[in-house]
């Protein structure tokens, strides 16, 4: 048995030991579910190489560890004076934080949300109200692979949004997942964070939605977290993730999101931190005449490993999709994209395109780009495109030629590349926030 085989088998027998303590352990559908979840693990194991999606993307590191499920109590030595330089510059916005997966009360600010809203965490509404979650939790296991179902099986928490029919929530939300060793001491098992998280917008609800991975400490640890998202008819929603994990971290993170009838779906995906960082974003028309632009952006450097993996199904007729993705490697960085758009036969007058564009700033930087259509429909707008390439010498030459020193030069074009990404942000406190984490990145690693 390969050793990811054996983690696998591992975390799917642990279950039985850990589940009395899991919130909703009481509730008969909870549990259920979560029992299939660790069978899902023991049957299709942890991906590897070998399979499509992950040919480009190499996760055997990650078994050098033993990673354990973080419980609540590793979060009560986190203060709220720890998180001021994390915080958005925007004293109007509403925070909900979770640390090690789990929602920390004390340390949020939910004051003045309006009427009919409701935002909170996924264990405290198990406790109340488990009916808002059983359509989601864990409903569609049977289809998972390894890390969606480690997820299913051990998480026990994560950020509830609810906006209800009709309304506009007119401050941004930051739902920020911190990552804290916990006391971890050597020789003990690093901790994983799973989060499950839940945003649902009625018909016609507007929102401002911006989730950051983000560490307190250098230890290792494994962030898998899972954000599926609803939009009813109409309902608009901009959706802001970075991903600045620890340098030992582990990334895996996966979207899923359901657009309902001209609903409007864009998302901003900022990449930087971990050493093995994987975002996953599958997108599911299910209305006629909605819409999705996904944006993303990732910086590696030495030891990194950064990857988009994108799925849109169009399923529905006249709805439009826009993805642009760029990548910027130095050092010895590696990057992936997959991007799949899917147009089924029923989806007449389907607007489709995909972009993947690549800089590559070392001869040892490495980048693997895999742009996808697959169309089942005669009457549609479809292109994907994809470039993988350096910073351009006449440029180069222009600006030394003008007195600018090459290290400079390279800086201003290098920042010109992500420029384009950057404003396509509504302006506002989480775009500022990803352009100065993008801009510290960028001067730590001297890009």
């Amino acid at each position: 048995m390969s050793g990811m085989s054996q983690a696998a088998a591992a975390y799917s027998g642990g279950l039985a030991e850990q589940l009395p303590g899991l919130a909703g352990a009481g509730i008969p559908w909870v549990r259920e579910r979560r029992v299939r979840a660790a069978r899902r693990l023991a049957e299709v194991g942890f991906p590897d190489s070998r399979q499509e999606r992950w040919r480009h993307t190499n996760v055997e590191s990650l078994f050098e560890h033993r990673f354990e499920p973080a419980p609540a109590a590793t979060m009560a030595g986190t203060r709220p004076e720890d998180l001021v330089h994390l915080l958005l510059d925007d004293p109007r916005t509403l925070r909900l934080v979770l640390v090690n997966g789990h929602f920390a009360p004390a340390l949020s600010h939910l004051d003045g949300v309006p009427a009919g809203v409701t935002l909170t965490g996924i264990a405290q509404l198990l406790g109340q109200e488990p009916q808002r979650l059983e359509p989601y939790l864990g409903a569609e296991i049977g289809t998972a692979d390894g890390f969606t179902a480690l997820n299913a099986a051990y998480s026990g928490d994560g950020a509830f949004v609810h906006v209800p029919r009709g309304v506009r929530l007119d401050r941004p939300l930051d739902l920020l997942y911190l990552a804290v060793s916990g006391g971890v001491v050597e020789g003990q098992c690093p901790l994983a964070s799973l989060p499950h998280s839940l945003i649902l917008l009625e018909a016609g609800a507007e929102a401002q939605v911006s989730e950051r991975f983000l560490s307190l400490d250098d230890a290792p640890y494994l962030s898998d977290g899972l954000t599926q998202v609803q939009l009813g008819e109409g309902a608009r929603l901009c959706h802001y993730r970075c991903q600045q994990e620890a340098a030992q971290a582990y990334h895996f993170g996966r979207l899923q999101a359901r657009l309902g009838g001209g609903a409007r779906y864009e998302a901003h995906h900022l990449a930087l931190g971990a050493r093995i960082g994987r975002n996953e974003i599958a997108v599911e028309y299910q209305g006629e005449g909605a819409s999705c632009a996904l944006y993303g952006l990732a910086l590696a450097h030495d030891g990194q490993l950064l990857d988009f993996h994108t799925d849109v199904e169009h399923a529905m007729p006249a709805c439009t999709t826009r993805q642009r993705f760029k990548a910027i490697l130095a050092g010895r960085g590696r990057g992936v994209f997959g991007g799949c758009i899917r147009v089924h036969r029923q989806a007449q007058r389907s607007d489709a395109h995909l972009r993947s564009d690549n800089l590559l700033l070392s001869r040892n930087a490495e980048m693997d780009t895999l742009p996808q259509l697959e169309i089942h429909a005669d009457d549609v707008k479809c292109g994907h495109g994809a470039t993988v390439g350096q910073l351009d010498p006449l440029a180069l030459f222009y600006l030394r030629s003008r007195g600018i020193p090459e290290p400079q030069a390279r800086h201003l074009l290098t920042q010109g590349f992500a420029m384009d990404l950057l404003e396509a942000m509504e302006a506002g406190p989480q775009r500022r926030w990803m352009e100065a984490a993008l801009a510290r990145r960028m001067e730590a690693i001297h890009v």
